[in-house]
């Protein structure tokens, strides 16, 4: 029986890169992301990620947006560079409420796009992603490509998304960064 991974993803075209990494897992993707702004982004990221459930036969669970939350916990970093200090927090609210799901519902593993970004800082995520993992007693499926091979998987999925007519965003997600 495979082990149950919960796959927070921020959008589609990234999810697309991890497909033949992931094949030995019964994989949910988690779409957990109120950081994305305005609201009409959301749901065009949302429906490519329904979109891809769908087609590649994934399960699919939607995380609240609750975005006046994620307003709270930025404030006062508003004016912070994009990979700065408003982007740790942004991580740790979505990795955190990926692991409260993944652990209330049963997961062995858990993972996350966020480490595919050649912009983020993915020892961040990774060493954030550990620490929870470790706290919650869940594994951590870790990811951690070289920033060229990260252009590449990106590379590879955008082609691999153009038969679905999938979604790209241009900017990461939130207000600060558009």
């Amino acid at each position: 029986m495979k082990q149950k991974l919960l796959f927070h993803t921020c959008c589609g075209i990234c999810f697309l890169s991890y497909l033949d990494f992931i094949k030995d897992y019964q994989t949910t993707i988690f779409f957990y992301n109120p950081n994305i702004h305005p609201e009409e982004e959301y749901q065009k990221r949302l429906e490519a990620v329904k979109k891809i459930a769908e087609e590649f036969k994934f399960d699919f669970v939607e995380g609240k947006y609750n975005k006046e939350d994620w307003f709270v916990a930025v404030k006062g970093l508003e004016k912070e560079p994009e990979n700065g200090k408003r982007c740790n927090v942004c991580f740790e609210i979505r990795l955190q409420e990926t692991v409260k799901f993944a652990k209330e519902n049963g997961f062995t593993h858990f993972s996350t796009t966020l480490n595919l970004s050649p912009y983020k800082d993915i020892n961040f995520i990774n060493e954030l992603s550990k620490k929870l993992a470790e706290e919650n007693n869940l594994q951590y499926l870790e990811f951690n490509f070289p920033k060229q091979e990260r252009f590449e998987l990106l590379n590879k999925a955008k082609k691999l998304a153009q038969p679905l007519d999938l979604y790209h965003q241009k900017y990461c997600g939130c207000l600060y960064s558009i």
